[in-house]
């Protein structure tokens, strides 16, 4: 809890952030390749770091609520729903 608790230079929510938007970045530089949607680099950055805030703010709101809850549950329900009835 502590350590989500410093904001500064090499925190662990940026470490997070930087971790979880690579990997961001690397689904959907395959998904869009197999879709055929071309994303420049900025696109591509802004909708990982998107993806990454959404995983990093859930994992702070875990933390901050006691880690009692099943979290990871949610995200798996979060893919299996068309994108068709997602926000955009």
């Amino acid at each position: 809890m502590n350590a989500f608790k410093y904001l500064g230079q090499n925190s662990l929510s940026d470490y997070l952030l930087d971790f979880y938007s690579r990997l961001c970045e690397n689904r959907i530089k395959e998904l869009s390749k197999s879709s055929q949607l071309n994303l420049d680099s900025t696109e591509l950055f802004i909708l990982s770091r998107l993806e990454a805030h959404s995983y990093v703010g859930m994992i702070m709101d875990w933390v901050k609520s006691g880690m009692k809850d099943d979290y990871l549950q949610y995200f798996d329900k979060l893919k299996k729903i068309p994108s068709d009835y997602r926000i955009n």
